[in-house]
């Protein structure tokens, strides 16, 4: 009869991964299908809902979008350092999804101080996790550029966010409307989704093409 094994030395700490696969730490964000949904339904019935093609666009930027970059920038950068999933990362989710609806649903409504409040929460939760990225990367080794990239894309969604709430606040009028709307668009197109895109493309590359 076999005797029982010993428990290993490592046996009283707590696995890396929470869930049941290599994507459980951000399990959560799939709350992204709520905002899906609701994009959906405002394309469909774009004239009869307050704030048209911009109500849809953000909801596909703000609502789905940003979340899954914030949370996959961590599941990301917690592998190439070897550090456990982090779900402190979910907090911040959170926050930005709030931030979020607050900025869909105030903009269009004409309530400028609930749009003010949420693209304050959204920011906030993007710049917490900018900190966060920036204290991973010193054990990040070789791959701290792939962390040194997250950080720009979160640092180009600070920049357009701050001119997202001055003009959701209509602080900008006349020809400094449409550049700030412009920025705005490149910043969070180009910096915040583009370059998390690309570092992130690079860094899987080699896997994908063996």
């Amino acid at each position: 009869m076999s005797q029982p094994r010993a428990p290993g030395p490592n046996a009283d700490r707590a696995p890396t991964r929470l869930g049941g696969g290599p994507f459980g730490a951000v399990a959560p964000v799939m709350a992204a299908a709520a905002f899906i949904v609701a994009a959906a339904f405002a394309a469909a019935f774009t004239g009869a809902l307050p704030g048209g093609r911009w109500a849809v666009v953000h909801l596909v930027t703000l609502g789905v979008a940003s979340p899954l970059i914030l949370a996959f920038s961590h599941q990301f950068a917690g592998s190439v350092t070897q550090g456990p999933a982090d779900r402190s990362a979910m907090p911040l989710v959170a926050a930005l999804y709030a931030g979020a609806l607050m900025v869909i649903v105030g903009l269009p409504s004409g309530q400028r101080w609930v749009t003010a409040v949420g693209g304050t929460a959204a920011s906030a939760a993007v710049l917490a996790s900018y900190v966060r990225l920036r204290r991973m990367r010193r054990g990040g080794g070789r791959f701290a550029w792939l962390l040194r990239g997250y950080e720009r894309a979160h640092g180009a969604f600070l920049h357009g966010a701050l001119l997202g709430l001055l003009i959701g606040v209509g602080a900008f009028r006349g020809d400094w409307y449409g550049a700030a709307r412009l920025a705005h668009l490149h910043a969070m197109v180009a910096g915040w989704v583009g370059v998390t895109i690309l570092a992130t493309v690079v860094f899987f590359a080699p896997a994908m093409l063996r």
